[in-house]
């Protein structure tokens, strides 16, 4: 218990300290930012740590560390000092939503150090790869970290999830073995608060008034948890197969793990790869220390900063955006995903230009709806992409300039195609609420004839999204591949792709008529049609 009282310690302070920073970049969040203040000083930290040993300025020693941890400490003093009225009256207005981060962030820290310690040991799966990583973060005695399979190379992977877990082991002078299991306590804590941090801004923006934002607190905090804790449908299956047994509970100490290989995608060419689909549950039930773990909280981080330039480009249309300092700063988080698990960094990259370029096109739809507009619209958002790309790569090229990856790139998906069955059991808990909207618009456009939104539109853009992934497997792969795709579709059956273009088709057209014409309170409902056309896009792509 003194350790996770420690820890809490040391990485609260390194929020509260950040949080007059964060007030910069979250105008529009409750708390400005207050739940991704842990994450955010913990990254800064981390990250000035990093980049000074990188520059052989200091060494990787825990004197160091403190250093530059004193350095830091007083900048977060100084800022605080010269904001006190401004945090003050923030405190006093937002105190019940501050307590409920607090509060929900203690239970689940406390609670999975509870299920941790019956499971402590780092001794199956790949936890002692982790728990190597983590040692070379602590041992070697400059940066970047030495390898430890490779003697006189440095680590050629993303390894800045190891690092933060390292820096809050020297700083509280906790050892490795106990710093990893911390580390998995830390992940799943900041992923939870800042899941409801999220989720409460959107919905307090729908609400429109604070008193309906305040009823909107349970809705948030059941999305919260249910975003680290919710699995897909292999348990329930599991469940109602122990029942037909007479169990009610399945056998073995190990039935969990099926949830997370529920996908084999079986091919004309003798084979018959599983896919691996986990989940934020599973691997904290699991207990490996993996990158995509590590990487939960900065990506939901992330995805505030989007909820922010959907919402700041919606109040200030006429702004261009390289004249806000927060569209500045805000590449960094976003790169230091690319740094923490590198296949986070496009999606984000993703969220975040449409996220941008929806919010100005509303303000530009509202105030300056002129062939003016629409071009400064059109430039503002291609440069803001090209400075997305740019800003998120350069401060982490010392990172980049030393890595040497096993991908090959991209490849074309064609003679291997996922079921229908095996996709909704994956994903069906997660489609409930997007086929109800879907349905709920389809009935609204039958039903209002002065509908902008025709028929005849649903089927042209259907038939777009439909066939652009047969168009780009000919352009890039030839008639072969094309002819033996759509064999290979036939033949396992065409619903997957035909349910995931229909959503994708009635989510697009939705969203155009939300950007056409709505109100404050259609806010929360684009950023999650946003969310899940990017996600529902990925998977379709791929």
């Amino acid at each position: 218990m003194q350790f996770i009282v420690v820890w809490w310690l040391a990485l609260s302070i390194l929020g509260w300290l950040a949080w007059p920073w964060l007030v910069m970049l979250f105008r529009h969040a409750p708390g400005r930012g207050y739940a991704y203040a842990r994450v955010s000083g913990l990254l800064l930290l981390t990250y000035v740590y990093w980049l000074l040993g990188m520059l052989d300025v200091i060494p990787n020693t825990t004197a160091a560390l403190w250093g530059v941890a004193a350095g830091l400490c007083i900048l977060g003093v100084v800022s605080w000092a010269r904001k006190w009225g401004e945090m003050t009256d923030l405190i006093r207005r937002e105190w019940r939503y501050i307590l409920t981060v607090e509060l929900l962030f203690v239970t689940v820290c406390v609670l999975y150090a509870a299920y941790r310690s019956y499971s402590a040991a780092i001794d199956h799966t790949e936890q002692p790869m982790d728990f190597c990583f983590l040692n070379s973060m602590l041992f070697s005695p400059h940066m970047p970290p030495n390898d430890p399979w490779l003697s006189g190379l440095p680590i050629s992977y993303y390894y800045l999830g190891y690092l933060t877990v390292a820096v809050l082991s020297r700083l509280t002078g906790i050892s490795s073995g106990i710093a990893y299991n911390l580390g998995l306590v830390q992940a799943l804590g900041l992923t939870t608060i800042g899941g409801y941090g999220l989720l409460y801004g959107f919905l307090r923006e729908r609400g429109g008034s604070r008193g309906a934002g305040r009823s909107a607190w349970p809705f948030a905090l059941v999305g919260g948890v249910a975003i680290a804790f919710a699995s897909n449908l292999a348990g329930a299956v599991e469940m109602v197969h122990a029942l037909r047994l007479g169990a009610w509970v399945p056998e073995g100490d190990w039935w969990w793990w099926r949830a997370s290989r529920v996908i084999v995608d079986q091919n004309w060419l003798a084979k018959t790869p599983t896919v691996i689909t986990e989940f934020p549950i599973f691997s904290f039930i699991l207990g490996d220390l993996h990158p995509h773990v590590m990487a939960l909280p900065c990506f939901i981080l992330a995805l505030g900063l989007a909820g922010e330039l959907l919402l700041g480009n919606k109040a200030r249309p006429a702004s261009a955006w390289w004249q806000s300092p927060a569209c500045w700063i805000m590449p960094w988080v976003f790169g230091a995903l690319g740094f923490l698990n590198s296949w986070d960094l496009p999606t984000v990259l993703a969220v975040a230009w449409l996220a941008y370029s929806l919010g100005r096109w509303r303000g530009t739809k509202g105030r300056e709806y002129t062939a003016q507009g629409q071009r400064h619209w059109l430039r503002d958002s291609l440069l803001f992409g090209l400075w997305l790309v740019v800003g998120s790569v350069l401060p982490y090229l010392p990172f980049y300039a030393g890595l040497h990856s096993q991908a090959q790139g991209l490849g074309l998906a064609y003679y291997a195609k996922t079921s229908l069955k095996d996709y909704l059991l994956c994903l069906g808990i997660w489609l409930l609420p997007i086929l109800a909207d879907a349905l709920d618009t389809l009935f609204r456009l039958r039903s209002r004839s002065e509908s902008r939104v025709k028929v005849r539109t649903l089927l042209v853009v259907w038939g777009i999204i439909f066939l652009s992934p047969w168009a780009l497997t000919g352009l890039l792969g030839g008639w072969g591949k094309l002819l033996l795709g759509l064999v290979v579709l036939v033949t396992r059956g065409p619903w997957l792709l035909l349910l995931q273009s229909g959503l994708l088709t009635i989510l697009l057209v939705d969203m155009a008529r939300t950007l056409g014409g709505g109100g404050p309170k259609d806010v929360g409902k684009l950023a999650a049609h946003l969310l899940v056309v990017v996600g529902i896009g990925l998977t379709y792509a791929t």
